[in-house]
């Protein structure tokens, strides 16, 4: 076991110099940028019981060292790692970083949530009904300092997206993003992870790239399709960062194809949906040289609530794949890898709490051609 896993380690510690050829690769305008698509792993993401059903599911990952394994700071399955100031606990994320280790995954994480006494609450206190809050402004050097001992805490981590979907930054009297406010704590954080290590990936603003039916939003902008149209307060969001960030190694956005109106829904078919994830990639790529990722890649909605069968749900995803990399997504991260064992999320195998599960699904199947690749074509 002891040879298998330095095995993983050194193919991981490759796969991760290869990824730097994507970061540096990247604005070569003659170079072709290949996708690479990863993992966000969840609460019950490989959360089984020791046994059969696990050593599967971590086979799977075992099986193409290098694919980026995504985790989150707090929330979804981590508790607070920073309880109160000073004080640390790192059961959670040690217990992931350990297991991207073991199937020799390039890992990544996600620098959300906040601790609450960094927004009002009590130290030692944590209430997960205020997740989503963002810090305060006074506390965002404390935020700062958090990451900067998460990425002195594993030193392998070279890839970093900071916060989540912007919660917590929504101006409601103005009705838009407080993306001033954000980035002036993403410069922060930047600078911090920075500290520790020069070649640290850094990324933002991670902000849900919205789509609406024709009508339906009184922000459109001119990216839009059939597929709907994107809220002009979401791309300046994007732009906003990108000129005021203090330093950016790649740029995050996430969405679904479902419009974000009421109801939400597809307005033509999700295969035709997926052009949603081109069109915003090539107004990323008008505004930036830097790598492109999508932290959550919905080419299939969350908990299916269009009702796909299993053989739509895999040729969406696909379809979704292939417009993604046409477009020259660098990284794709599908949320929660690990399925229901049932059509409201199919994931990329089995649910390991089960006694025969951790199989691998149709979806893993397909995404098996963009596992691990780290690729650039010159």
């Amino acid at each position: 076991m002891e040879h298998v896993n330095r095995k993983h380690w050194a193919l991981a510690m490759f796969g991760l110099l290869i990824a730097g050829l994507v970061v540096s690769s990247d604005a070569d305008a003659t170079s072709r940028t290949y996708l690479n698509v990863g993992v966000t792993h969840v609460q019950g993401s490989i959360d089984g019981p020791d046994g059969p059903s696990m050593s599967r599911a971590t086979s799977l990952l075992s099986s193409y060292p290098g694919t980026f394994q995504n985790i989150i700071l707090m929330g979804w399955g981590d508790r607070n790692p920073n309880p109160a100031p000073g004080v640390y606990d790192w059961t959670d994320i040690d217990r992931r970083i350990s297991h991207v280790r073991q199937t020799g995954g390039t890992p990544v994480v996600t620098l959300c949530c906040a601790p609450d006494w960094m927004k009002g609450g009590a130290p030692g206190t944590t209430d997960w009904g205020k997740l989503g809050y963002a810090p305060y402004m006074s506390k965002y050097w404390d935020f700062a300092q958090l990451a900067k001992q998460v990425a002195i805490r594993y030193p392998d981590v070279k890839f970093f997206q900071v916060w989540s979907e912007m919660r917590g930054f929504w101006d409601a009297s103005a009705n838009t993003w407080r993306s001033a406010d954000y980035t002036k704590m993403y410069n922060l954080v930047y600078d911090a992870l920075k500290s520790v290590n020069s070649s640290i990936q850094v990324g933002g603003p991670y902000v849900s790239m919205r789509s609406f039916a024709p009508g339906e939003t009184a922000y459109p902008s001119s990216v839009s399709g059939q597929w709907g149209v994107i809220d002009q307060r979401d791309l300046d969001a994007v732009s906003y960062w990108l000129k005021n960030a203090k330093g950016k190694d790649f740029v995050t956005v996430d969405g679904s194809v479902l419009t974000a109106g009421s109801p939400r829904r597809l307005l033509v078919s999700a295969a035709a949906s997926t052009e949603k994830f081109g069109a915003v990639s090539r107004w990323i790529r008008s505004q930036t040289t830097i790598p492109i990722w999508w932290a959550e890649y919905y080419p299939v909605p969350f908990g299916n609530p269009t009702g796909m069968s299993e053989a739509e749900q895999v040729s969406v995803t696909q379809r979704g794949f292939q417009v993604a990399e046409a477009a020259g997504v660098s990284v794709a991260l599908m949320w929660q890898p690990e399925g229901h064992g049932s059509l409201s999320w199919l994931g990329m195998w089995g649910p390991t709490w089960k006694e025969y599960g951790g199989f691998p699904t149709s979806i893993y199947n397909v995404a098996k051609p963009w596992l691990g690749r780290h690729a650039v074509d010159n």
